[in-house]
C-alpha cells in the first residue's frame, strides 16, 4: 500500500489540534477505503490478539491513543508508539488501559 500521512489523515477523518487525533471508527473507515474489506475489527481475547494490529488505550478518562502491537515476548508487548516510538508495555500494564478493540488487516 502506497500512502502518506496526509492522505490517512483525510481519509480517517483525523481531527486537528490538542485535542484531535483519529477515532477507532475513523481508522476503520479510513483503512478500508484504503484496502477494500480486508481490514478487520473486533474485541479478541488478550492472548488471541492478532499482530500487528492497532489497538487503542487509554491515557486518561478523556483520552484514548492509538498504537501498534508489533509483537508478544514473554510477558511483554513491544509496540510502536507515535509518542515514544518503539517500547515494551507489561501485559498487566496493557491490560488495564487496553479498550478491547483490535484492529487489523488479513
Amino acid at each position: 500500500m502506497t500512502t502518506n500521512e496526509r492522505e490517512m489523515a483525510d481519509l480517517c477523518r483525523t481531527r486537528p489540534g490538542i485535542f484531535g487525533g483519529s477515532s477507532e471508527v475513523g481508522i476503520v473507515v479510513g483503512l478500508r477505503k484504503k484496502m477494500g474489506h480486508r481490514v478487520r475489527v473486533d474485541t479478541p481475547a488478550l492472548d488471541r490478539l492478532p499482530i500487528p494490529c492497532l489497538v487503542a488505550v487509554r491515557l486518561n478518562a478523556f483520552v484514548d491513543h492509538t498504537i501498534v502491537v508489533r509483537e508478544v515476548r514473554g510477558g511483554e508487548l513491544v509496540v510502536m508508539d507515535p509518542l515514544y516510538g518503539v517500547d515494551t508495555i507489561r501485559l498487566a500494564n496493557f491490560a488495564r488501559t487496553w479498550t478491547g478493540t483490535a484492529i487489523w488487516i488479513e
